[in-house]
C-alpha cells in the first residue's frame, strides 16, 4: 500500500525573507536544481543543497518552512512516483524536524554518498544486464528520502525508476562499499515486476518471496559482500538460529494475510521486543536458497505465483 503524509503548511509560516534567501543561493549555485542527464538519470540533490545551505543558519520551524515551499513543493511529483510501488513517505514537518537535526550531523557523508551513486549505477547496468539481458531501461533518480528509505523502486513520467536516495542510506548505516548490493537489490524489484506481475506483495508470501529473492539475487551478483552488506544490517547478519526459526513460524502463521502488524514485524526498519528489524528478509533469503535448486536468477524471477506458493509454504513448514 502507497501512503504520502504530506503538511504543506508549517507555523510560523514562511517568511519573503527566507524564500528570497533560498532563491538569490539558488542563482549563485554553480550547478542548480534538478539535473536531468541523457543517460536516464535526474539528480535533485543540488536543489536540495541549494535550500539546506541558504536557511542552515536559521530556527528549525523557517527550515522546515522553507524545505517544504523551496524544495518539497516543487519536487512533490517525485515523492508521488516513488510510492507507485508501494510504501509510505512522512513528509510531515515534526518529521521532518528531526530528520533535519541527523542530517546536520551527517552533511560530508551524505555528500559522499550523493556523488557516489551516479558512477556505482554506470557500473551497475552492464553487469545486471548480463544477467537479466530483457531488462528495459530503466531512470535513476537520486533524491533526499526524507529518511523514509535507502532505495526503492517506483514508476516517474511513465518509466519505471529507481529512486535512490544518499541521506536514507547513510542515517540507515549504509555505506559507499554497499552501493552495488543496494543497487543490484532495487533493479532486480523493477525486473521482476516487468517479467512477472503474479506476485502479490500486499501478502506476506509475497513480500517473503520478493524480499527474499531479491535479497538471493544480490547476493550471487555479489559474491565477495559481506553479510551485513547483503542484508543491508549488521543486526540481522548476525540474527541467531533462534532468531531465525521465530521469524519462519511467525511467517508461516500470517503466509496469507495482509495484516500490516505481521507485514511491518517481518518487513519494517523498526525495532521489535524479541526479533531482528527486517526478520523477514533473512526468512525469504533461506526460502529461497532451498528452492533455487539449478534454476537460473531468470527462471526464478519468472516463476509464477501458482508456482511460487505452495513450494514456498512447505519449505517454510521443514
Amino acid at each position: 500500500m502507497s501512503y504520502l503524509f504530506w503538511q504543506p503548511v508549517c507555523k510560523p509560516s514562511i517568511t519573503r525573507r527566507t524564500v528570497l534567501t533560498t532563491i538569490f543561493a539558488s542563482l549563485l549555485a554553480p550547478k542548480v536544481v534538478t539535473a536531468a542527464s541523457s543517460d536516464q538519470s535526474t539528480n535533485l540533490m543540488d536543489a536540495f543543497w541549494v535550500c539546506y545551505n541558504a536557511n542552515r543558519g536559521a530556527d528549525l520551524e523557517t527550515r522546515v518552512a522553507a524545505l517544504n515551499t523551496t524544495f518539497l513543493r516543487p519536487h512533490i511529483a517525485f515523492y508521488i512516483a516513488s510510492i507507485t510501488h508501494g510504501g509510505p513517505i512522512h513528509l510531515m514537518n515534526s518529521f521532518i524536524s528531526q530528520w533535519l537535526t541527523r542530517v546536520d550531523g551527517r552533511v560530508s557523508d551524505i555528500h559522499a554518498m550523493a556523488e557516489a551513486i551516479q558512477p556505482a549505477w554506470q557500473e551497475h547496468e552492464p553487469r545486471f544486464r548480463k544477467v537479466f539481458p530483457e531488462a528495459i531501461t530503466r531512470k535513476l533518480t537520486i533524491m533526499p528520502s526524507i529518511g523514509c528509505f535507502n532505495a526503492k523502486p517506483g514508476r516517474l513520467d511513465g518509466a519505471e525508476t529507481l529512486f535512490a536516495a544518499p541521506d536514507g542510506m547513510v542515517l540507515m548505516g549504509n555505506t559507499i562499499e554497499d552501493l552495488p548490493v543496494t543497487l543490484d537489490h532495487e533493479a532486480f524489484h523493477l525486473y521482476q515486476h516487468q517479467v512477472n506481475q503474479t506476485i502479490n506483495a500486499s501478502y506476506v508470501w509475497g513480500r517473503l518471496w520478493s524480499e527474499g529473492l531479491a535479497q538471493y539475487v544480490s547476493q550471487r551478483l555479489n559474491p565477495h559482500a559481506s553479510q551485513s552488506s547483503i542484508m543491508m544490517s549488521t543486526e540481522l547478519a548476525q540474527a541467531s538460529p533462534q532468531d531465525i526459526a521465530v521469524g519462519t513460524e511467525l511467517a508461516r502463521k500470517a503466509f496469507d494475510s495482509t495484516d500490516q502488524t505481521a507485514l511491518q514485524t517481518l518487513f519494517a526498519a523498526m525495532t521489535h521486543d524479541t526479533l531482528p528489524p527486517r526478520i523477514g528478509y533473512l526468512v525469504g533469503l533461506r526460502a529461497v536458497e532451498k528452492i533455487s535448486g539449478n534454476h537460473t536468477l531468470d527462471e526464478l524471477a519468472r516463476m509464477p505465483a501458482d508456482r511460487v506458493r505452495p513450494i514456498l509454504y512447505r519449505v517454510l513448514c521443514c
